[in-house]
């Protein structure tokens, strides 16, 4: 049976390829881990000027060091994500006691300490998976 919709023939496609299934079971789990990566799409510029300097270093190249040293006498939270996408940048190129200076840096930051922000959950959990601590 055909069901009717806005969408018409898309309606039936996406039903034949089971993607309509798919997508109601995205609507039921919204906080299902696949889902958030599912949903990731491209936004507009990121009003913060750490997340943009962090966006233009991965996209550009450029100094991790510079990033960190620019934001750390700001916010708590900016001198958060400047290290933790230094230390994400400096792992992305293989250098791994660079990345893991700032990595546990951004943890160990008062923002990494006190933050229930998701990103300060996943400077934790790269730490214990990576088994890196202060020394």
């Amino acid at each position: 049976m055909i069901q009717r919709s806005p969408f018409g023939a898309f309606y039936v496609k996406l039903n034949y390829m089971g993607l309509v299934k798919q997508g109601n079971d995205f609507l039921r789990q919204v906080s299902d881990t696949k889902n958030t990566v599912i949903s990731y799409r491209k936004v507009g510029q990121d009003p913060r000027p750490v997340m943009r300097d962090a966006y233009n270093m991965f996209k550009d190249g450029g100094d991790p060091e510079k990033l960190v040293a620019a934001f750390s006498k700001s916010r708590e939270s900016d001198y958060f994500y400047a290290s933790l996408y230094a230390g994400l940048y400096y792992e992305s190129q293989k250098k791994t006691d660079a990345a893991e200076l700032h990595i546990v840096a951004a943890y160990q930051s008062p923002y990494g300490q006190r933050s229930d922000d998701y990103m300060a959950s996943l400077a934790k959990v790269h730490c214990l998976c990576r088994n890196w601590s202060s020394k």
